[in-house]
């Protein structure tokens, strides 16, 4: 797992963010969360580093159906036209909430 933060604002999108450059599962331990609890650990650390907005651009391959259907239960929503190399993102808040992790201004 590889993450970064870009202290870069995306229009329509206030605070600086961080990227999701890398992630990667075995496919054994697909559909046993270990993904959902790898972005909401990125999330975690990125709300901690005071950054707002999660963001990734995937990658290809034959599983795209599979991987869009896990984005969004990440909470993460396309921000850009759909096509090869669209990011997807949202407020660091709402991939915390959807996980059920208080966020900094819950604390």
């Amino acid at each position: 797992m590889r993450s970064t933060t870009n202290p870069v604002q995306r229009h329509g999108h206030p605070g600086e963010q961080a990227w999701i450059l890398t992630m990667a599962g075995a496919d054994a331990h697909r559909r046993h969360r270990v993904g959902h609890a790898l972005v909401t650990e990125i999330a975690r650390r990125a709300q901690d580093a005071g950054r707002a907005f999660l963001a990734l651009v995937p990658q290809g391959g034959d599983d795209e159906a599979d991987r869009r259907t896990f984005f969004r239960a990440c909470g993460l929503v396309p921000i850009e036209p759909d096509g090869p190399g669209a990011a997807w993102g949202c407020p660091v808040a709402q991939t915390l909430a959807a996980e059920g992790v208080a966020t900094t201004q819950g604390r």
